[in-house]
């Protein structure tokens, strides 16, 4: 059944690229070159100043 093949090498393609971005993510871990902590420590987003300011509206009591 072609169906059946089909989805079995989708799976194992899967698989391979599961294990080569994890395998990826562990090594920048390691060597200090992840590309999206660096991203984030020097986004304009985690400045307070930047964030919108929401009012509270209400908060239910459940006590």
């Amino acid at each position: 059944m072609p169906n059946e093949l089909s989805y079995s090498a989708l799976r194992q393609q899967k698989i391979e690229s599961q294990s080569r971005f994890y395998a990826h993510l562990y090594a920048s871990r390691d060597n200090g070159s992840f590309e999206v902590d660096k991203r984030s420590i020097s986004s304009n987003l985690i400045n307070k100043k930047n964030l919108p300011k929401l009012s509270i509206k209400s908060v239910p009591v459940f006590d």
